[in-house]
């Protein structure tokens, strides 16, 4: 019986393996459309992806090179911690209501 046992445990760890393998092949997150309805300004500067996350798109030119930021973010439903990245670390804010204020 103990031989049973292990070789059942066995197959079920190379059936989990598998099932991984597929899982992580086929849901390998894609880019989302941006679509009309996203009208906030930090949409300019992310693109939203199939795991849930936000990806900074942001170019850093140095001397020679152009660098894609590619910072990620989680993002279910709002823009606030885009806009705050985006402040922070790129120094880059909403020219609207710097307008606004003026």
């Amino acid at each position: 019986m103990p031989s049973k046992r292990a070789n059942s445990s066995t197959e079920s760890l190379h059936a989990s393996k598998r099932l991984e393998s597929d899982i992580t092949d086929e849901q390998e997150s894609q880019i989302i459309p941006k679509s009309a309805n996203k009208t906030s300004w930090v949409w300019d500067y992310f693109v939203e992806k199939t795991d849930g996350r936000v990806y900074c798109q942001y170019i850093e030119k140095d001397s020679e090179n152009e660098i894609v930021c590619g910072a990620s973010l989680l993002y279910k439903t709002q823009t606030s911690s885009m806009s705050y990245y985006l402040g922070d670390k790129h120094k880059v804010f909403n020219k609207k209501k710097e307008q606004q204020l003026k």
